[in-house]
């Protein structure tokens, strides 16, 4: 996740306080990481995060190589297909 946003007229913002606090601990950006198939900046993340993330050559961009996008998406698009359990 990238951003989080707090509108300003929300109706429980003590709330949605609690939730922006809670989405940064790497236990929790790692579920997300997880469910999204989407790398963290989060320190810590990859450490918890399911196997299948941690070998995705396509979540690693040191293995992709310059003039190698298409292989890269197709790899992506594979991933997520395996992911979502629709393969």
């Amino acid at each position: 996740m990238d951003n989080v946003v707090l509108l300003k007229d929300t109706t429980n913002r003590a709330n949605a306080i609690k939730f922006t606090n809670f989405l940064p601990e790497p236990e929790n950006a790692a579920e997300v990481t997880i469910f999204a198939s989407y790398l963290s900046g989060v320190k810590g993340t990859m450490a918890l995060a399911s196997d299948a993330i941690k070998q995705a050559p396509e979540l690693k961009p040191e293995q992709v190589r310059p003039g190698s996008s298409f292989r890269a998406v197709q790899r992506i698009c594979r991933f997520c297909t395996i992911v979502s359990g629709r393969s």
